[in-house]
């Protein structure tokens, strides 16, 4: 077509119908398939739960919680459902509006007015669902049903989480430790000083060589794995039907970390196997592993210096991935606190050694004690004597232990401390000393043995008699009353044992006395080289005198008194 120009206009139109047109189906086309992608989506996200697995799974809006403000300042509130009000399609028909110390009804149009946005600048921040499986459990309505105390939800997590919620706990009070030690605040605890800094702990075992804590340390985290370390690993293992030894896992960093883990997490779960009726592990001691000492004392280690603990432990095994590995995890929970928080937890692992080595030096010296008393068939005082001494040492040395004990009790000292065998072997010496002395005297008319031993009857002896009467029980009784009656016996027959007469008294006074005395202790070497075999002996010892609980002690005492008597000496027992 031939356009003519008879007047050029200033600006000259085109419309172009056809490009508007092109334009105007393109971007209809393009809406057309965001919307048919859209309801997909929506159809999609609808249908989710739309299988028989996944419709057993439903959930219901339980609570909204609304922020009103800007991004660094504002107020929050919360509606929160009644479910004690559903309807026909289980929603919940009343809701409650949570606002500081306010509460009030509210309504669903309400909600979502300030869950959308209204003309103030608020909207939904979080929603909150409830599976419908557990509102049973979650809003049940008897009011008389017992609620859980804090300590009984934190043990019904799984392990892994109890694990994570305790070593944060640990985590925060080794903060309020080190807030106290700076501001000098005394610690909550039975006695104010560490036991490193005890002189009393500290003197009372010995080492021919300087004290070092370290070696000390090192002595125990290589016996713990020993008895518990590989345990521990096997039984992990074991899940994976892998052979400790012989097992691929030990070529991959990652799988040994993962065995780590699982070291730490199914700790307490291999713990509780220990004496419960597996036979592989009925010889197996509790107290050979430090942390469950600790515990069975009542002087629980934090849970993360339990976790160092394990770690160092783990250290002591051959495998190079597995040492790489916990020494990685040593450094990263040191990495996670101020240095010195994590000074504390040596500091509380230095302390459970220092108590530690004690326990067991007193467990050597109660050995070696149970080893002679079948061999002693006499009254000769120069070897009860010695014994008796060293049953004063490990008594002295035991309880050293016990103001450390949060539960001091008589039942706590007899599950950890060998309370029930200290007993026997006091009531045991006592009358065998008894028994020594008055032989001696009755059948040489001489006083003689009362002025060789006069420093150690005045010492020893009147300790364990003062410490026989303080057991309030039967068994320690009858001892007392027959060792007084027995010298009262030897009185009634010669008025001339001036000596005797002296000696009778000073045991009725120490009988009398009230206050507490401390053990003399004699200055002795114990080396502790193996726990193990002191232990089992101690363990054989009182499994062959039938010596389980406190009710044993009274048949064991009269057994002692009835084949000790002396000939010529009658003594009337009320027993």
């Amino acid at each position: 077509m031939l356009l003519t120009f008879y007047d050029l206009p200033s600006v000259a139109h085109y419309s172009c119908l056809i490009y508007s047109r092109l334009v105007h189906v393109t971007l209809e086309r393009c809406v057309n398939e965001l919307t048919s992608h859209a309801n997909e989506l929506r159809v999609n996200i609808e249908s989710i739960f739309d299988t028989d697995g996944m419709r057993d799974e439903g959930y219901r809006l339980h609570s909204v919680i609304i922020h009103e403000g800007e991004a660094n300042v504002g107020h929050y509130w919360a509606y929160i459902a009644d479910y004690s009000t559903l309807d026909d399609e289980g929603s919940p028909t009343a809701w409650r509006k949570f606002n500081d110390k306010s509460v009030e009804p509210a309504t669903w149009s309400q909600i979502e007015e300030d869950s959308f946005g209204s003309r103030r600048a608020c909207s939904a921040y979080c929603l909150v669902y409830t599976r419908k499986k557990c509102e049973r459990e979650l809003f049940q309505q008897d009011s008389t049903a017992s609620l859980k105390t804090l300590a009984e939800l934190v043990d019904s997590l799984p392990e892994d989480l109890r694990a994570d919620v305790a070593l944060d706990n640990d985590a925060f009070a080794v903060e309020i430790a080190e807030w106290d030690k700076q501001r000098m605040t005394p610690p909550a605890s039975n006695v104010g000083t560490r036991p490193i800094f005890d002189m009393d702990v500290m003197t009372s075992f010995s080492h021919k060589t300087p004290f070092n804590v370290q070696e000390l340390s090192k002595k125990y985290y290589t016996q713990a794995y020993r008895y518990f370390g590989t345990l521990f690993i096997k039984r992990v293992l074991e899940k994976t039907e892998e052979d400790i030894a012989g097992s691929r896992i030990w070529e991959d960093d990652v799988s040994v970390a993962k065995l780590l883990d699982d070291v730490l997490k199914y700790y307490s779960t291999i713990l509780a196997s220990v004496h419960s009726g597996d036979t592989q592990l009925e010889n197996l001691d509790r107290r050979l592993l430090l942390p469950e000492w600790m515990r069975m004392c009542s002087i629980p280690l934090s849970v993360i210096a339990q976790r160092v603990f394990m770690l160092r432990m783990l250290l002591c095994t051959e495998k190079p991935r597995m040492r790489v590995a916990c020494s990685a995890k040593l450094h990263a929970i040191h990495g996670s606190m101020p240095i010195a928080n994590f000074e504390l937890i040596n500091d509380e692992l230095d302390d459970a050694h220092i108590l530690y080595e004690i326990f067991w030096q007193a467990v050597a010296v109660l050995a070696d004690i149970t080893c002679k008393i079948s061999k002693e068939a006499s009254f000769d005082l120069k070897h009860l004597v010695p014994q008796t001494k060293l049953l004063c040492v490990a008594i002295r040395m035991l309880d050293k232990i016990v103001p450390y004990m949060k539960d001091g009790s008589v039942e706590a000292r007899e599950r950890v401390l060998f309370d029930v065998l200290v007993d026997y072997l006091l009531i045991y010496y006592a009358v065998k000393i008894t028994q020594g002395l008055v032989d001696s005297v009755v059948r040489h008319s001489s006083e003689q043995k009362l002025d060789d031993n006069a420093v150690f009857l005045s010492r020893e002896y009147k300790a364990i008699v003062l410490r026989i009467r303080r057991m309030k029980c039967d068994a320690g009784n009858n001892a007392v009353d027959f060792i007084l009656k027995i010298w009262t016996q030897v009185l009634s027959g010669s008025k001339e044992l001036f000596k005797v007469a002296s000696f009778r008294q000073m045991i009725l006074e120490a009988t009398s006395q009230e206050d507490n005395v401390e053990m003399p202790a004699v200055p002795v070497n114990v080396a502790v080289q193996e726990t193990v075999p002191d232990l089992f002996r101690i363990r054989s010892f009182m499994q062959k005198m039938g010596l389980r609980t406190r009710d044993d002690l009274l048949p064991l005492t009269s057994a002692v008194i009835g084949r000790q008597l002396i000939p010529n000496v009658k003594v009337a027992s009320d027993s």
